[in-house]
Parts: structure tokens; C-alpha cells; sequence
């Protein structure tokens, strides 16, 4: 079991990067990731938490767009991005999240929709709000790239 040390990884991250900018190099840019990667939008309201998501999906071959609110324009978003996985902050009780869930449902119902949550009973009640999986916090890389894997095929299979 990996459990993210969020520091150390930010750290780690923060220093590649300015290695890769020396060298004239940034593999982070998204022109250079659209080609190649499945895209996920990740919604998380802490920065920190955001930033360090943001690497470990990057360092698993994904293009992220992070943003820390979903605004009134956030099915646009989805339309331009074409995500292959949306992730959703679950914050205390959800409503906002699971609001959210229900929109992006409705318009695009085989798009995979997965709760973020420290909430200690998320395993039980994500698959009732129409989640289709749940990641818990403190993320475990090995469980998040399996959650990932799990439903970017059977989006692949419903288009």
C-alpha cells in the first residue's frame, strides 16, 4: 500500500520541474499531454491536496484540469475538456458534489463521476448519490490508478 507523503512529493515534483525548465524541457505542458493521455478533471477545494493530486495523476500518464470550485460554466468545461473521468471533492455532506454528480449525469450519463472523501462512511453511501466509485483521503496511489483503470475501459466500451 502507497500512501502519498504530499510534501515530499510536491517538493520532489517542484524540483524535476525547474530541472526540466533549465534543460529547456516541460513535459508537463498540456499541448504535450492532450496527445497521449486520458484527461481527467479533478475538483478539489484544498490546494495543497489539488497539487499533489495533480502530480500523482500527471506521473500516471493523465492530463489533469484541476480547479478548485465547479463555476456555473462547468459543463462547458466538461464539453471542451472531454474528460474520460471527472473526480469530486466530497466535502462533510455532499450536497454540493452530489448535485453536481446528478448534472453531469443527466447530460452525460457513461461519464465516470468519483467521490473524493475522508468522510469515514463514503464506501457505503457514494454508489446511492450515483457516484460511480470512491477514492478516500489520504489517497492510496496503488487504489487510486485501480479506480482509474476500472472505469476509463468501460467509458471506452459505452461511447
Amino acid at each position: 500500500m502507497i500512501v502519498i507523503d504530499f510534501i515530499a512529493l510536491l517538493d520532489y515534483y517542484l524540483t524535476f520541474e525547474m530541472d526540466l525548465k533549465l534543460l529547456g524541457s516541460n513535459l508537463f505542458s498540456p499541448v504535450h499531454q492532450l496527445s497521449t493521455m486520458e484527461t481527467i478533471i479533478v475538483q478539489e477545494t484544498d490546494a495543497a491536496v489539488r497539487d499533489v493530486l495533480t502530480i500523482a495523476l500527471q506521473e500516471g500518464n493523465y492530463t489533469v484540469f484541476s480547479i478548485a470550485e465547479f463555476q456555473e460554466d462547468f459543463m462547458e468545461m466538461i464539453e471542451e475538456c472531454r474528460p474520460h473521468v471527472v473526480m469530486l471533492d466530497f466535502k462533510i455532506d455532499g450536497k454540493k458534489s452530489i448535485t453536481i454528480c446528478h448534472t453531469i449525469k443527466s447530460v452525460y450519463p457513461h461519464l465516470p463521476v468519483i467521490a473524493m472523501s475522508c468522510n469515514s462512511n463514503i464506501h457505503i453511501v457514494y454508489d446511492k448519490f450515483g457516484f460511480d466509485g470512491y477514492i478516500t483521503k489520504p489517497f492510496d496511489l496503488d487504489h487510486l490508478y485501480k479506480i482509474l483503470h476500472k472505469h476509463i475501459p468501460k467509458l471506452m466500451e459505452g461511447s
